[in-house]
């Protein structure tokens, strides 16, 4: 037997992934993912979700588990478990990736990896772009996970992980980060499952540098499960060429943006058929939400939350036969739910579009159908509400500026409402209905495409209170991506046994112990956009020369107001372990200079800046605006062993976070 079979070593191993949890996966999901928000988002829960996506993780929970049981009596064959650990001295990419002498890349597993085979790897930063060489079956699927509470990111190559030609693989609970393409680049492949990953800053907002978090090409009968995905500098989830046959589930994909053009959309399908996108949170995305284009046919739309985009809430452009059901919409800049460029027989149900396209730059309306859109298109049981006053639902060439008028005008949305739906918490992203709302009890649970459940996995029940106007099989579904929960259950932020736990902004804690710290977290930083690192250097403790050194662009163009002496500014570096820098520079302590095209302070004896000696916001000619930085080799800043950092700059309201992959040389850690 291989050295994996050694019951001993096995236990060991055993007792990390048992120890907090009897499915270690799903803890792998919730636990140890730096930068991914474990909080749940305050509109949507996950309990509940797909038994597809349950039994795809309790699949790896099993193959791992039982090993160490069955081991020293199972006949002389390949392990069951490969092991990686960069960080153990007895590493070795040439041998069999046992407990006690595994491999240092996960690379060097995914070579060697085969049906029924799980990948472990321990807790690091792991520079490579992990390709694997094998596939795996439909009984015996290849599996790549991470130990238990350990923070396992991938960054620095072209892909963090690339699945070309491959079926039944598995990829969960990784950190992907800081790639040069796509984070996941999954082509030609059938039957991958990627879920609770964390997958942020691919690619650059550069043209011709951009990536997109996860992409799907020729990709067929796959899940894309629970993964956070954020700040890319393209599509959030891209599904293209021929995608098939795929579902995307319970993801949160927000802040992805191109940055000089507005076209990064948080879920965008391509030219791809017969996809379900379901139970996703859209939000704050240079585009829109979620989108079909291209001849995307066919896709089913439902129980997903799509709030302030830079475009739509959901578009669907040259594409027919999509179905939009049961979608919450809110405060997109423009139309909500869009349907244009010959977008025929697309069906709407269910759907709440609330305060979309208000004072909009381009297209208006809480739903707009344009007129090469309306062939085979309907419209009904959709709740719309608009604060200001604007236009409900464009028609074709017809602005309608109430539900009444167009009701009487076109027949569509006979059982339509205009009424607030009564969310808990709008602006703050909770769409969950509060007792009374009009939207309870109301659906048309029989609308091809509408389930049992909601877009958190809740049931949709009924509400006993409320009198049922619905119809269908189920005349108490309510209209929207979140079904009220009564008696006492958690549908809203702060009900009865539901506390809720908000980050304190600028104390240097994670108070909501989601792994993000102040102005990492959206908690302080609902609009943050991407901090375009320049140059930096860390040295070591002791060392000699500036501890600290570093240059970015933080704006690309000057904002009104811009002024740091009037809002404190606040500098946070961190790794994989949590903050090494974190210090609030107020406003007092800025000065301006040059006629307000410069902004900058001085520490010299380290009273107020935690070390930093100082800093400088200079304004240039062209309005974009430069941050720089110096640290004393005295300053407060934790050592490190980790290559790649995050930052966060932030001044008042205005965030601004990136993550560099640094390299070693003389001087320290440096980028690029």
């Amino acid at each position: 037997m291989h050295a994996a079979s050694n019951p001993v070593v096995d236990r060991k191993w055993l007792e990390m992934f048992s120890h907090q949890s009897r499915t270690w996966p799903e803890t792998c999901l919730r636990r140890g993912m730096r930068g991914v928000s474990t909080r749940p988002n305050p509109s949507i829960s996950h309990q509940g979700r797909s038994a597809r996506a349950i039994s795809v993780l309790a699949l790896a929970s099993v193959v791992v588990v039982t090993v160490g049981r069955a081991s020293s009596l199972a006949a002389p064959g390949p392990a069951t478990t490969l092991y990686v650990d960069q960080t153990n001295p007895d590493c070795s990419n040439g041998g069999v990736g046992s407990a006690i002498r595994p491999f240092c890349t996960i690379g060097a597993a995914a070579t060697r990896a085969v049906g029924g085979q799980t990948v472990v790897v321990a807790a690091g930063t792991y520079t490579e772009d992990v390709t694997p060489s094998n596939s795996g079956g439909s009984s015996a699927p290849i599996v790549f996970a991470v130990v238990p509470g350990a923070v396992v990111t991938v960054t620095g190559r072209t892909n963090g992980f690339t699945l070309s030609n491959k079926s039944w693989i598995t990829v969960q609970g990784f950190n992907v980060t800081g790639t040069i393409r796509d984070g996941f680049n999954v082509s030609g492949s059938a039957n991958i499952t990627l879920a609770g990953n964390h997958v942020s800053y691919c690619g650059q907002p550069v043209s011709g540098s951009t990536a997109s978090g996860i992409r799907l090409s020729a990709t067929t009968n796959s899940l894309i499960a629970r993964n956070t995905v954020d700040h890319n500098s393209d599509f959030g989830i891209f599904l293209t060429n021929g995608t098939a046959g795929v579902t995307v589930e319970g993801n949160d994909i927000s802040y992805n943006a191109r940055g000089f053009q507005r076209a990064a959309a948080g879920i965008h399908v391509y030219a791809s058929s017969g996809n379900v996108l379901d139970g996703n949170v859209s939000h704050d995305n240079e585009d829109s939400g979620i989108d079909c284009a291209g001849g995307a046919n066919d896709n089913l739309i439902r129980n997903n939350l799509s709030y302030h985009n830079g475009d739509h809430g959901i578009g669907v452009f040259g594409s027919t036969s999509v179905r939009i059901i049961a979608n919450s919409v809110y405060k997109n800049v423009t139309a909500g739910i869009a349907i244009y460029g010959s977008a025929n027989g697309t069906m709407l149900a269910n759907n709440i579009s609330v305060d979309n396209g208000i004072k909009s730059p381009r297209t208006t309306g809480n739903i707009r159908v344009d007129s090469t859109s309306t062939t085979g298109t309907t419209l009904d049981y959709d709740l719309t509400f608009l604060h200001e006053a604007s236009s409900v639902i464009v028609w074709g060439t017809a602005t309608y500026y109430s539900l009444a008028a167009f009701v009487a005008d076109t027949g569509h949305e006979l059982h339509g409402i205009e009424a607030d739906p009564l969310w808990s918490s709008p602006d703050a992203g909770d769409l969950h209905l509060l007792e009374g709302s009009p939207a309870i009890d109301s659906a048309n649970s029989g609308a091809s495409g509408q389930t049992e459940v909601d877009g958190g996995g809740n049931p949709r029940v009924d509400d006993p209170t409320t009198a049922d106007t619905g119809t269908g099989p189920r005349p108490d579904d309510d209209r929207g991506g979140l079904e009220f929960q009564p008696n006492g259950a958690c549908g809203h932020a702060g009900a009865a046994g539901c506390p809720v736990t908000q980050e304190i902004c600028g104390d240097c804690i994670d108070n909501d112990g989601d792994g993000l710290v102040d102005y990492e977290d959206p908690d302080c930083c609902g609009q943050a956009s991407l901090l375009g690192l320049q140059r930096m250097r860390v040295r070591s403790a002791g060392s000699k020369g500036r501890r600290l050194a570093l240059k970015a662009l933080y704006l690309r163009s000057v904002r009104p107001g811009f002024d740091p002496t009037t809002q404190d500014t606040t500098v946070q570096i961190a790794d994989s372990h949590g903050e090494l820098f974190c210090k609030t520079i107020a406003a007092a302590k800025w000065k301006r200079r040059d006629g307000g095209h410069a902004f900058l302070f001085r520490d010299p004896q380290g009273r107020f800046a935690g070390g930093l000696a100082g800093g400088r916001f200079r304004v240039k000619r062209n309005g974009k605006v430069i941050f720089s930085t110096r640290g004393r080799k005295t300053m407060e800043m934790r050592a490190t062993k980790d290559r790649t950092l995050s930052l966060a700059v932030r001044i008042g309201d205005l965030c601004m976070q990136t993550t560099a992959a640094l390299r070693s040389n003389r001087k320290g850690l440096v980028f690029p």
